[in-house]
């Protein structure tokens, strides 16, 4: 469906066809596409929360950069490396707190397929209308049972 594609980040794609869902998500870090029968969905929600980043992969990294910036600190003799190599490492820390609190996903959409839950960025949040279509199109009132293989 066409409508849907407007609220998805680019490189995302949701189509419903034929009683199966077909998505695709690409990003930075990584590609993700499938295909699954409408039977084998058990939820779909919308989610405008943020989606923290690992707080302690961070701290691990700011204390890991301070016991680098110590050796560092110790072995260089030179004070003008030594500024030169402290401010680098300082500006390392500050992005890395910087991008632990901005670069979040405000707007989910989350389909539960089977065991695997399938998690689209939003551009914006859906509106109602739109989201309950797609829920009507992804939960028909009638599903053909599942026989794809005949003996």
């Amino acid at each position: 469906m066409m409508i849907y594609l407007d609220y998805f980040k680019t490189g995302s794609t949701l189509i419903i066809k034929d009683q199966f869902v077909y998505f695709n998500i690409t990003s930075k870090i990584f590609n993700s596409n499938g295909v699954a029968p409408l039977s084998s969905i058990k939820s779909l929600k919308q989610e405008n929360s943020l989606l923290p980043k690992s707080l302690m992969m961070t701290i691990a990294w700011l204390i890991s950069a301070v016991i680098v910036g110590l050796i560092f600190n110790s072995l260089v003799d030179d004070w003008m490396l030594k500024i030169i190599g402290l401010t680098i490492l300082a500006l390392m820390c500050v992005y890395l707190i910087y991008d632990q609190f901005t670069n979040q996903i405000p707007n989910v959409l989350k389909l539960s397929i089977g065991t695997e839950i399938v998690t689209f960025e939003l551009k914006e949040h859906m509106p109602a209308e739109v989201f309950n279509q797609l829920k009507s199109d992804i939960f028909p009132a009638s599903i053909p049972s599942r026989k794809y293989w005949t003996d």
